[in-house]
């Protein structure tokens, strides 16, 4: 059912870059707020502990102080643990892992699902969702407070449980990633393989150090699922914050709070990620682009020539827009236009106004009345002027009624609602549905049927279209909506952009086609192998 309603879209590109700007300023003005890597954000700030009567312990941890201010927002958080008198936390099996189990607005709360026996120290991660800090210093992991109380927990060091097999998995390989833009490296290592439940690898995390000694400490996206098989090596895209050498180790942790094993980096030097001028990998999308440039621009000639005729197959639903208003204009009637529910910036909306440009000025021509109401109020704005501007080029201008462009509501079916109460009051002889639409499309098209008006619609959105095509006398099917601007007013711009399209999906259907038939020919030849990669060249 999640179709049957308006998504909400984002902010306008003015507002969001307004958005942008001042964050900016008040990250660059509050940069105490966020801490760099490694410095805890409250030094005092002592964690409470409490034991369970099924030796299952509680803790809570003060929520960090950068929540919501700044750039780096704290996404999550990450418990770690180690034995009194030792040197390095490491991952553990807390529950639920690696989940919150509270979402309280003052603390975050995990439960150790350890026996006492010996007494451990807690160290909790706030993890940012941005890798770089406000203050200079590179990395994503924000040290929160530390849990200095001690509590009694199982033997603390990582450990292999007995009949585990770790031949194969002694380290792990860490390298550049080819074509990449220097912040991302490639993570290897093979499964870890138990004899029974309780050593089942459930996931691993993997952690992060600028230096090989450490601290290795967590950062986004350093859980791992563990695969379901445990046959296929384990291969996972890391990000690091800049180019410098990074060291990394993965703790496999399962059922058992003890933390199963833990696989060290293979090279001891640190990997450097590489950032390359070009990706080869993506050297089809650069053909596709160039040929698409090259293509449009050759249209782009040809139209502007005198006397060009460029070819588009025929839309029935455009070429009965005119009949359609000048049926309006002998009963005295006016045409509705509805131009989606979407937000402006969204392409059927854009599609659309540039269509009512077209049709207002038809409209002006006519002498007769065009009622255009709007479910946002940026696009009635937009809608007022666009109608102003059809009128003008009409010659008309006096024609023009800006209260018959309005705003109804921002609610969905309140909008409908009141575009019903307009169709029913004022009865359009035609009503024009192009656009994004939901649910409110046959509620709209089976009101337009009753009251007897021609119909034409359009969208984009594929589960509305049966109910437009069961409803209404027209109907434009998917892309035909964005090339009825080009179809209406042969601009040399909008013909370019719109044959080059054409051109390059006759392209990329023949690619297909031959690719498939060479593949089946001879699957193992090197031609299929060199389209194969040119198709995918990832693999």
């Amino acid at each position: 059912m999640g179709f049957f309603r308006r998504e909400h879209a984002s902010l306008g590109p003015v507002l969001a870059l307004l958005v942008s700007a001042f964050s900016l300023a008040a990250c660059s003005l509050a940069a105490t707020h966020v801490a760099p890597p490694g410095q805890p954000l409250a030094e005092n700030a002592e964690a409470l502990r409490e034991t369970m009567p099924d030796a299952r312990t509680i803790i809570r941890v003060p929520r960090s102080a950068d929540d919501g201010a700044g750039l780096d927002l704290v996404q999550s958080y990450f418990l770690m643990r180690r034995a009194r008198g030792t040197q390095e936390f490491s991952p553990f099996g807390y529950e639920p892992a690696p989940e919150l189990i509270a979402h309280d607005p003052r603390e975050v709360v995990f439960v150790d699902t350890s026996a006492p026996a010996t007494a451990v120290e807690y160290i909790a991660y706030a993890i940012g969702e941005r890798e770089f800090a406000t203050l200079g210093s590179p990395g994503v992991v924000v040290t929160a407070s530390r849990i200095s109380q001690p509590h009694a927990a199982t033997n603390g060091l990582p450990m292999v449980p007995e009949g585990l097999d770790v031949s194969s998995t002694a380290s792990v390989t860490v390298l550049p990633i080819a074509g990449d833009d220097g912040h991302h490296v490639e993570l290897r290592f093979d499964p870890l393989v138990g004899p029974g439940p309780q050593q089942r690898v459930n996931r691993y995390v993997v952690l992060r150090a600028s230096n090989v000694n450490g601290p290795y400490t967590p950062f986004a996206g350093s859980v791992v699922d563990a695969p379901e098989d445990g046959a296929r090596p384990v291969i996972s895209r890391i990000t690091v914050p800049d180019s410098r050498p990074y060291w990394f180790r993965v703790v496999a942790v399962g059922n058992d709070p003890r933390p199963i094993a833990t696989l060290p980096m293979r090279d001891a030097s640190g990997v450097v990620a590489e950032a390359t001028l070009f990706n080869a990998q993506k050297l089809n999308v650069a053909i596709v682009l160039l040929l698409t440039i090259s293509l449009t621009l050759i249209f782009m000639e040809l139209a502007k020539k005198p006397g060009a005729n460029i070819f588009i197959r025929r839309i029935p639903g455009i070429d009965a827009i005119e009949e359609a208003v000048g049926r309006a204009t002998e009963m005295g009637r006016p045409v509705l236009y509805v131009p989606g529910i979407d937000e402006i910036q969204n392409i059927q909306t854009i599609a659309s106004l540039l269509i009512l440009g077209r049709v207002s000025e038809i409209v002006a021509r006519y002498d007769t009345d065009i009622l255009v109401p709007c479910c946002i109020p940026l696009v009635a704005n937009v809608g007022e002027e666009v109608v102003r501007q059809g009128f003008y080029d009409a010659g008309r201008p006096d024609s023009h009624k800006p209260h018959n462009v309005q705003w109804i509501s921002s609610e969905q079916f309140a909008f409908c609602a009141g575009t019903n109460g307009i169709m029913l009051r004022d009865k359009p002889a035609t009503n024009i549905f192009l656009g994004r639409f939901f649910a409110e499309s046959l509620i709209l098209a089976e009101t337009g049927y009753v009251n007897r008006a021609i119909q034409i619609a359009g969208t984009a959105e594929i589960s509305q279209l049966p109910f437009f095509i069961a409803a209404c006398d027209y109907t434009l099917i998917g892309e035909e909506l964005f090339a009825v601007s080009a179809y209406m007013t042969r601009d040399p711009r909008l013909l370019s952009t719109l044959k080059a399209a054409d051109w390059i999906k006759a392209l990329v259907i023949g690619v297909l086609v031959v690719s498939a038939v060479v593949a089946f020919m001879s699957p193992g030849s090197e031609l299929t192998k060199t389209i194969l990669q040119f198709l995918n060249p990832g693999e």
